[in-house]
């Protein structure tokens, strides 16, 4: 948790993968109640997510985690990641 601690604090985009049953969910799922009750705003995405609405997530003022879970498995994984992308490039 750490590890996962201070990369946040550097980086916009991270990325944690690996095989099926090491518990990354269940790491996420904490790091998402942790994080949640500090400043920040933190949450699993919904899989069927339209990139439209992402809008006020990545405006949002407050640090956000938005987790993607089981990516490989979500039909517009690409443009979701485009639109935050596009977002941020924007921003920034």
């Amino acid at each position: 948790m750490a590890r996962i601690d201070a990369l946040l604090e550097h980086e916009r985009l991270v990325t944690l993968t690996g095989p099926g049953g090491m518990g990354k969910t269940r790491l996420l799922t904490e790091l998402c109640k942790r994080l949640g009750g500090e400043s920040w705003g933190a949450g699993f995405l919904p899989r069927k997510l339209d990139p439209s609405k992402l809008a006020g997530l990545v405006a949002s003022e407050r640090l956000t985690l938005a987790v993607i879970d089981y990516a490989e498995s979500w039909p517009n994984v690409r443009e979701v990641l485009e639109a935050i992308a596009q977002r941020q490039g924007a921003e920034g």
